[in-house]
């Protein structure tokens, strides 16, 4: 008999039998964390592209029916808003700047114009809201959470010496995507070596859920108690586990009623977890007591934003300044060129 996590395939029942099974375990898969997406982008993350899409619709559209609407009220005594003057209100107030001094005279431009009003201050509220947000709390890309996903996002995939016997059993699947999986596996030393892996050429890992929760705690945890690398929400291989044992073994009975009690009274869980918290523990202490010896710089570990968060905005301000001075200079061009 062997006290091993040992899943049970059917090539294997040909060979020997199983113990009561002790857990429902699975063939999971690790991968490091999507990285941050570049602050410079930092301006268009608060809000989603539908959005900016309907918003910019709405500027395009809005100008258009105002000067529509204003022909509709004109009379003798008053003049009609050209479709600049309409294009400079409704981008102005935009961009919560004042409204111009001519304003529309009929009563649906002015009902269209309160409506537009109404709408820039809530999308205006909605977007600064959501911006500081932005630059202040991290936003990462979705992760790989789904089998389908992890086919199509990875290249190469490892596993542990045991997982031949697994790409072996995923070839003589009938599903075309475990077979795509197991022509991107390759197997590495041990669990260790390819969570390293994953973690340094962005690979995927393969191996049980638990031990490599465990893995993870011990050796890839920060200082915070985040780590560095996840374990998918999807399972590769879902299964049962149990020890191996020779066929008509006479002490099988014996072993599967202890183990049953074992288990009833969720003795098994209770360990596991307990396992898993001292191991997030201890890592978690030992990062913040290296933190601790460094040498203290004197810088602030607060939320205050930096010129990195600010990226955005800055390159929009230079960009601005750029265009603006290019104009102002071929306008003084053609200024001097007209007097000549």
């Amino acid at each position: 008999m062997a006290t091993v996590f040992h899943n049970m395939l059917p090539q294997r029942l040909k060979r020997y039998d199983y113990s009561y099974t002790y857990e429902y375990g699975s063939l999971d898969f690790s991968a490091a964390k999507p990285s941050l997406r570049p602050q410079w982008q930092s301006l268009y993350y608060p809000l989603s592209n539908e959005v900016w899409f309907a918003v910019l619709g709405v500027t395009v559209v809005l100008p258009i029916s105002v000067y529509l609407f204003s022909l509709k009220g004109l009379n003798a005594a008053t003049q009609s808003m050209d479709i600049i003057e309409a294009t400079q209100m409704v981008v102005a107030t935009l961009l919560s700047q004042n409204l111009s001094k001519k304003l529309p005279h009929s009563n649906s431009s002015r009902s269209l114009v309160a409506a537009w009003l109404v709408f820039v201050l809530v999308i205006g509220t909605v977007y600064r809201g959501n911006l500081t947000a932005a630059l202040t709390l991290p936003k990462y890309p979705p992760r790989t959470e789904t089998v389908q996903q992890l086919v199509e996002s990875f290249k190469s995939i490892t596993m542990p010496p045991f997982g031949k016997e697994f790409i072996n059993f995923f070839k003589q699947s009938n599903s075309t995507l475990y077979k795509t999986l197991a022509e991107k596996m390759s197997i590495v030393p041990d669990v260790i070596t390819g969570l390293q892996r994953a973690q340094d050429i962005k690979e995927a890992h393969v191996a049980g859920r638990r031990y490599m929760e465990q893995m993870i705690a011990r050796h890839f945890s920060l200082a915070d108690g985040s780590a560095r690398l996840y374990v998918g929400r999807e399972s590769i291989l879902p299964g049962i586990s149990a020890w191996p044992m020779p066929h008509d073994a006479p002490y099988r009975y014996q072993m599967d009623r202890l183990m049953m009690a074992v288990i009833e009274g969720g003795i098994y869980e209770k360990w596991s977890d307990d396992m898993l918290l001292k191991t997030r523990t201890e890592a978690r202490a030992i990062q913040r007591n290296e933190f601790l010896e460094q040498p203290n710089t004197g810088e602030d570990i607060g939320n205050a934003l930096t010129i990195v968060h600010m990226q955005g905005p800055l390159l929009l301000l230079l960009l601005c300044l750029a265009t603006a001075i290019s104009i102002f200079a071929t306008e003084l061009f053609l200024h001097y060129r007209k007097k000549t």
